[in-house]
C-alpha cells in the first residue's frame, strides 16, 4: 500500500494539510480523556476488594471463566464503570485548555468552557446578561443531572453482595 498516495487523497478530500485532519472532529479530545492512569488505578483498587470468595463459591459450583465473569464480575464492575463514566464526563465537560488549543472551529462549534471564554473574554460588550446566564447554567446543569441520576448506582456497594458471614 502507498502510504504517500494515501496522504494525497486525503489532503485532496480535505483540501488541506493531511495533519489538520484532528481540527475537523473532537474525536482527538475523546481518546486523551478515555487514556487515563487515574482511571486505570480506580478499577484496579475496585476489582481487588471484591472478594475472592465469590469466584472461589463458583468454581465451586462449576462456573468456568467466562461464566465467572458474565455472571460475576460484570455485574459488580457496575458502580465503577458509571464513576469512570462521569469523572470522564465532568472532566471532558470542565476541561478549557485541551479543547482551546486542539479545536479551531467556528464559534457557534465550540466546546461550552471555550465559548464561555470567549464570550467573557473577547466579546464582553457584545452578550447581554440572559445570554451569559443561559450559557453559564448550561455549562453547570448538565454535570450535576448526571450525578443526581446515577447517585444511587454509583453510591451502591454491591462488592459484598454475594457473600455471607
Amino acid at each position: 500500500m502507498n502510504i504517500i498516495g494515501s496522504f494525497d487523497i486525503l489532503t485532496e478530500l480535505f483540501g488541506t494539510n493531511v495533519w489538520t485532519i484532528p481540527y475537523f472532529s473532537y474525536i482527538p479530545l475523546w481518546l486523551i480523556y478515555g487514556a487515563n492512569a487515574y482511571y486505570y488505578v480506580l478499577f484496579k483498587v475496585y476489582f481487588n476488594s471484591i472478594p475472592r470468595a465469590l469466584f472461589e463459591a463458583a468454581q465451586i459450583d462449576g462456573a468456568n471463566r467466562l461464566q465467572m465473569f458474565r455472571y460475576i464480575l460484570a455485574p459488580l464492575a457496575f458502580p465503577i464503570i458509571a464513576v469512570v463514566a462521569i469523572f470522564t464526563m465532568n472532566a471532558a465537560w470542565s476541561d478549557f485548555l485541551l479543547p482551546s488549543l486542539m479545536t479551531q472551529i467556528t464559534q457557534t462549534e465550540q466546546p461550552i468552557m471555550v465559548r464561555l471564554y470567549h464570550m467573557y473574554g473577547d466579546q464582553m460588550a457584545q452578550v447581554t446578561l440572559q445570554e451569559k446566564l443561559m450559557t453559564i447554567m448550561f455549562a453547570v446543569i448538565p454535570p450535576i443531572l448526571l450525578f443526581a441520576l446515577f447517585q444511587k448506582r454509583i453510591s451502591a456497594s454491591v462488592a459484598t453482595s454475594g457473600l455471607r458471614e
